[in-house]
């Protein structure tokens, strides 16, 4: 476990790499994202940065060129367009260390690796498909020559076409809902976020 925040947890509690609560870690709202009626987040118009957690989290995953992330999701509108970040721990279009996006129904992954480019673009791996309104449970996991997805617990996608390690990361900013520098913005709630 790198992070874990989920509905309940509220405004101000994300937990760290030993389970317990990362006390100077903090969400940080953009535009009008929020935390909802059931303290899910609500992301529209705006998106959650997370404080803190940037250092632990590029450091987690280069120690084993691994990543795993667990979301709980729901799809405000189907098409969305950019693609929309969901969860992207990046900087702008041009440099990211992973993206999870929704483009017109399709969920999308971007991993930047030491073969796939400081856009984690080449290629691009279209995980699933998705309706507006209906929670999913999605699980995208690498190691390298290998990235699955699981929705819902069943695979939607293998595909060794991305290849490489981790050793190109760089600092870059954990963003739920949109992108640092651009306007990638999501339409959609999360109920939980698990990166490992």
């Amino acid at each position: 476990l790198v992070l874990a925040w989920q509905r309940g947890f509220g405004p101000g509690k994300i937990l760290g790499p030993s389970g317990e609560l990362a006390a100077k870690w903090r969400f940080e709202r953009r535009g009008e994202a929020r935390f909802g009626t059931h303290r899910q987040m609500e992301l529209a118009d705006g998106a959650m940065l997370v404080h803190g957690a940037d250092r632990t989290v590029l450091d987690g995953c280069k120690k084993t060129d691994q990543l795993s992330i667990e979301t709980m999701l729901v799809t405000a509108r189907v098409p969305q367009s950019g693609p929309a970040m969901i969860i992207s721990f990046s900087t702008d279009p041009y440099h990211r260390n992973f993206t999870l996006g929704q483009e017109s129904d399709r969920l999308l992954f971007r991993l930047r690796t030491s073969q796939t480019g400081p856009n984690g673009m080449n290629p691009q791996t279209e995980l699933c498909r998705i309706t507006a309104g209906r929670p999913y449970h999605l699980i995208v996991s690498y190691r390298p020559g290998l990235l699955v997805c699981y929705l819902d617990g069943r695979t939607v996608c293998r595909s060794d076409a991305v290849e490489g390690d981790f050793s190109n990361w760089t600092a870059q900013h954990l963003l739920f809902g949109d992108e640092w520098q651009d306007s990638r913005d999501w339409e959609g709630s999360l109920e939980r976020v698990a990166i490992f």
